[in-house]
């Protein structure tokens, strides 16, 4: 029997894009983790998470704790647990310089290993180190729900309210309009005043990306409601737009209208989106879009930037009829 041995770490998607490519090739899953992966809860541990996210019950994946810098202690533990008797594909993506170091001789030494492998960070390709250098490409598409659930994460969302020509057409009439976000609202009833001052410019966003990047339903969302690593009904987050592609995560901020304080307006939501880009691994690309022509834009993509903020889309890219495809690479 074959089984895929991977070192768990805080980043789960190289991992978890490795053990979906290799799941039809092995029996099983072996994980080397230690007691800051695991934690105390069940619901903040990194192995149940990717259990989940690959849909199978934790049980059936043998687990070995290990120690991030005791290079000894891990040898004599592995020693221990890892039977002799099978073949391992060991996988070094993730963990600790003593801990993968550990794992790299012992495995090479000790046990009947076909390869060793590993995943760089925002890459495409396996790399294999041994017994020869070698890379294959990811094979397998991952869903947004398998993204999200691998960072421990529970979410609802939403379907557009209106297609996408009944949008276009609202965004023909809101540049007849001069550009005038408020002026939408002598066309239509009361009753959708705050759908047509903001809430459709969500909705033509989720289209426009979604057509543009060719995008299949199960890979984007559309006012995602997040509960972090807990069981509560009530929405700890939420974003206008999430969508994976290129096996990164992208999240769209959407603001029709920034008020009459535009700069402060900005800073505020770059300042807000910036801060939860942690909660969703190194691979996540965060964009501020909003229908305001920015003069100093510049100035503020600089600024963006330093926030941790991809790029801030302002009206022109809109009015220039530019594609998504033009910035998302």
């Amino acid at each position: 029997m074959t089984y895929l041995v991977s070192i768990i770490s805080e980043q789960t998607i190289p991992n978890f894009l490795i053990m979906t490519q290799y799941k039809d090739r092995v029996d099983g899953y072996i994980f080397l983790t230690t007691q800051a992966m695991e934690t105390s809860r069940l619901q903040t541990s990194r192995s149940q998470w990717l259990a989940e996210a690959l849909n199978i019950p934790l049980q059936q994946i043998q687990r070995v704790i290990l120690k991030e810098d005791d290079y000894f202690n891990n040898l004599t533990t592995l020693q221990k647990e890892v039977d002799a008797n099978h073949n391992y594909i060991l996988n070094i993506t993730g963990g600790t310089k003593i801990l993968t170091l550990s794992a790299y001789d012992f495995f090479k030494s000790h046990r009947k290993v076909e390869k060793i492998i590993y995943l760089p960070i925002a890459q495409s390709s396996i790399k294999t180190i041994f017994p020869q250098p070698s890379e294959e490409y990811l094979q397998q598409n991952i869903t947004l729900r398998q993204y999200l659930t691998a960072y421990g994460l529970k979410y609802t969302d939403e379907m557009p309210k209106e297609n996408f020509e009944f949008l276009k057409l609202i965004f023909k009439q809101y540049r007849n309009k001069n550009y005038d976000i408020n002026r939408l609202n002598e066309d239509y009833p009361n009753e959708h005043k705050n759908y047509y001052t903001g809430g459709w410019f969500e909705d033509y966003v989720y289209y426009k990306v979604k057509q543009e990047l060719q995008l299949d339903d199960s890979t984007i969302g559309l006012n995602i409601k997040i509960a972090y690593h807990s069981n509560s009904s009530e929405p700890d987050n939420e974003f206008d737009i999430m969508f994976v592609y290129r096996y990164s995560l992208y999240i769209f901020e959407c603001k029709a209208s920034l008020g009459k304080k535009v700069t402060q307006s900005l800073l505020e939501a770059i300042s807000k989106l910036g801060s939860v880009k942690q909660n969703f691994g190194l691979n996540c690309k965060n964009y501020l879009v909003t229908l305001v022509s920015i003069p100093n834009i510049e100035l503020i993509n600089r600024r963006a930037k330093i926030a941790g903020i991809k790029q801030v889309i302002d009206r022109n890219f809109f009015v220039q009829n530019q594609s998504f495809n033009s910035l998302i690479v």
